[in-house]
């Protein structure tokens, strides 16, 4: 009966662990509005939030759209709605509500995609909630595909900084993990002693 009762508090620890575990979102841009008709571009306002995180610049976003003024498929569509910045260089990442979150990864992609802005450096750094910040450069490559880009150590972050001096990217599949609050963690922990006492008298 102990033994059972043991194995029955280490299945409810391991469900409350991995139910308060990080929990990974890929933002895709997929709800926003594609015109389908002739254009090149629509803006967004900045800030802008979606999928529990927010994005902000002193200049506007945007997205490519799929086709062109000519009516043809347009070089710069990346085959998926993709955002960039329209008018500034530099874009903030946090969570909505605050809380420290991972980036894990986001693909990028040379904003006019046809070569003609030649390659384009692209920087992440993130500040971390426990003081001190991490760092990582990227070199995108003056092509078509996106590019993902891995990053390390981008974790118990409270914001990350994207920057490039020339303003010549774009980015989609932005792959975050929210981290889960300390008092949830302490509470999960107090819940579980308190649970193992009552099996034991």
């Amino acid at each position: 009966m102990k033994n059972l009762n043991c194995l029955r508090v280490s299945s409810l620890v391991f469900a409350l662990t991995a139910a308060l575990s990080a929990h990974a979102t890929v933002i895709t841009f997929e709800g926003l509005p594609v015109k389908t008709d002739f254009g090149t571009y629509i803006t967004y306002v900045s800030p802008f939030t979606t999928q529990g995180y927010t994005f902000s610049s002193i200049g506007e976003y945007a997205t490519w759209t799929p086709t062109s003024d000519a009516g043809t498929i347009f070089s710069n569509y990346t085959g998926s709605a993709a955002l960039f910045e329209n008018l500034a260089n530099d874009t903030t990442l946090i969570k909505d509500g605050g809380g420290a979150f991972n980036l894990l990864s986001i693909d990028v992609a040379n904003v006019y995609r046809q070569g003609v802005s030649g390659s384009t450096t692209i920087t992440f750094t993130g500040t971390l909630t426990l003081g001190g910040t991490v760092s990582q450069s990227y070199d995108i490559p003056a092509d078509n595909p996106l590019h993902t880009v891995v990053l390390s150590g981008f974790t118990g972050l409270s914001s990350v900084l994207i920057s490039s001096p020339d303003n010549a990217y774009q980015f989609d599949n932005v792959n975050v993990e929210a981290v889960p609050e300390p008092a949830s963690m302490a509470a999960l922990g107090l819940g579980a002693l308190a649970l193992l006492r009552r099996k034991r008298s």
